[in-house]
């Protein structure tokens, strides 16, 4: 399937957009998936930073476990300085819940939703989806529905969006059904080699293009 290159968004992250013949599809939500330390929360920030800095498409992150201060020191120590971006109005970090973000989604309004559009948002990040699991769980609700609330919801807002995951290394298979709904996934593998670690990535799938199957070493 031939993709034309105006369509695709340059992930700016070093290795990806390469194995991705120039990048993700414009609006395909994009699952990333590793284990801890794997890398997920530092491929979402150079997304939003590439994106804010280089390609004049401000972003949103969403997050339910680091504050703001936690994710700007990540930032800082790639060289991104993310608070610039957000005194200039191309970056935003909301601190939320899952119980108010998918009560955001399932009415269409909301924090996020107007901060997206007053910003004039094209990305987004979502850190991450277990968090939305586990409070499924705890309040007995089906994840799938929840799934389906969050991804419908993605796609009405009309941004690319970058949503992360745990996922061990010899997990049984339980987040099957999210690989489903995602158009786009990329897992993440952390590796050691003589007391320093590197870390792989590959595309498994992305929906409306062609792709690499290579696994580049990310930063």
């Amino acid at each position: 399937m031939e993709t034309k290159s105006h369509h695709l968004v340059p992930t700016g992250v070093a290795g990806l957009d390469e194995v991705l013949l120039g990048g993700v599809q414009r609006h395909n939500n994009i699952l990333v998936e590793g284990a801890p330390g794997a890398g997920k929360t530092t491929l979402g920030l150079g997304f939003i930073h590439a994106g804010a800095s280089e390609y004049n498409e401000p972003g949103v992150i969403v997050s339910f476990e680091l504050d703001a201060e936690k994710l700007l020191r990540d930032a800082a120590g790639f060289n991104w300085n993310l608070e610039k971006l957000i005194e200039d109005g191309k970056v935003k970090i909301i601190q939320t819940s899952p119980a108010v973000l998918l009560q955001e989604f399932r009415s269409n309004e909301g924090v996020l939703y107007h901060e997206l559009q007053a910003m004039g948002a094209k990305r987004l990040v979502i850190d991450g989806l277990t968090p939305l699991k586990l409070y499924a769980e705890q309040h007995h609700t089906p994840f799938r529905e929840d799934m389906h609330t969050l991804v419908e919801g993605l796609s009405r807002l009309g941004v690319t969006t970058l949503v992360t995951a745990e996922r061990g290394e010899n997990q049984q298979p339980g987040l099957e059904h999210e690989r489903f709904v995602f158009d786009t996934i990329i897992t993440l593998q952390r590796q050691e080699h003589r007391r320093r670690g590197t870390r792989k990535l590959r595309v498994l799938k992305s929906r409306g293009q062609d792709f690499l199957d290579r696994e580049p070493t990310m930063a």
